[in-house]
């Protein structure tokens, strides 16, 4: 799998299944959830060239030790060697403008963030409570993808808003499917990726 980068927008948001045989935690995390995928990320425009050229689009990723930007080959190579799933999901109706000040709002308020790996041991209550009434506290990396949506779009538009109203203090993968089954995500991979 190959991303085709001029149909990459940022604020696009990846969402990931780890299937490496030897993936610790990934199982686990889909399991406690009910989820098929474990992980998020963002697509940002580069602002690091130790990561790649300036301007390129990379992915705002929160894995441990800390949040950081990663390399497109990163996710790639991955799936080329069978051990990761990616899809690719978009917020409907963002204009470019919109999209822009999102990917600069990670690198501002998410990049280089600490991995709260505590804080995602907690994270089975949300399969019993689907919706605690408090905020875990940590950035883990679907909280990470979508805290930039909140400063930029209106309380209505942001992902982490269940239909219904509700917002979703504490959001994980499950919570991105969810959105893209009540039509608030679209997903885009077909039109952003390419086997080759």
């Amino acid at each position: 799998m190959k991303f085709i980068r001029e149909e990459l927008k940022p604020a696009d948001i990846l969402a990931g299944r780890n299937i490496d045989p030897d993936a610790k935690f990934a199982p686990a995390i889909r399991a406690i959830l009910g989820s098929y995928t474990n992980h998020n990320g963002l697509f940002v425009l580069n602002q690091d060239s130790r990561i790649a050229p300036i301007g390129d689009m990379v992915i705002g990723d929160t894995t441990p030790p800390e949040s950081g930007p990663v390399p497109l080959s990163k996710y790639e190579k991955l799936v080329s060697e069978g051990l990761y799933i990616v899809r690719v999901f978009r917020v409907k109706a963002m204009s470019g403008a919109e999209r822009l000040k999102v990917a600069s709002q990670w690198w501002v308020r998410c990049n280089g963030i600490p991995y709260p790996q505590k804080s995602v041991m907690r994270l089975w209550a949300m399969r019993i409570v689907n919706s605690l009434p408090y905020e875990i506290p940590g950035k883990w990396c679907t909280k990470n993808t979508l805290i930039p949506f909140c400063y930029v779009l209106p309380r209505d538009r942001d992902p982490r808003r269940d239909p219904d109203g509700k917002m979703k203090l504490n959001p994980t993968p499950r919570t991105l499917e969810n959105r893209l089954v009540s039509g608030v995500l679209v997903d885009v991979t077909d039109e952003v990726t390419f086997n080759g």
